[in-house]
């Protein structure tokens, strides 16, 4: 069994030969990694849910709504996790928040977000709904914010 320490040098190498075969790659996932959230306060999430249901239509259905929402509050507290590279975790407390917001489990948060990707992937129609209403939401709290 290999001890923690000849672990990291064993991640340390591996690390340093994919950064001299691939320096692009490494370094779009260091920028990646250091992207900045648009908001770090997880309590504004009511608030910015009730923004969010006056920017959209009613006509829209409640499930697909609340996709939406998902995707563009996590957009703004967690940019990295819809990123290309599907190993990061959503933040911490996130879920926990969205849980409280919409009044169900944590497990129906974390088992709509694998479908959230897929949507954001597939569907240009929803893509296009998330960008909008992410752009909309941060305009309206950048004005509202002095």
């Amino acid at each position: 069994m290999q001890s923690r320490h000849s672990k990291s040098i064993l991640y340390k190498r591996v690390g340093f030969t994919v950064q001299k075969m691939y320096p692009g790659v490494c370094a779009g996932i260091i920028r990646l990694v250091n992207q900045e959230p648009v908001f770090t306060d997880m309590t504004l999430i009511p608030a910015l849910y009730k923004q969010f249901k006056n920017i959209t239509t009613s006509q829209s259905k409640d499930v697909y709504r609340k996709l939406v929402f998902i995707a563009v509050i996590v957009k703004l507290y967690d940019p990295v996790y819809f990123s290309e590279i599907n190993f990061f975790f959503l933040k911490t407390g996130l879920s926990m928040y969205l849980k409280k917001e919409f009044k169900c489990s944590r497990a129906s948060i974390s088992k709509s977000l694998p479908v959230i990707k897929l949507h954001l992937n597939v569907y240009d129609e929803f893509r296009y709904d998330v960008e909008i209403a992410y752009h909309k939401l941060k305009s309206k709290i950048s004005e509202s914010v002095p």
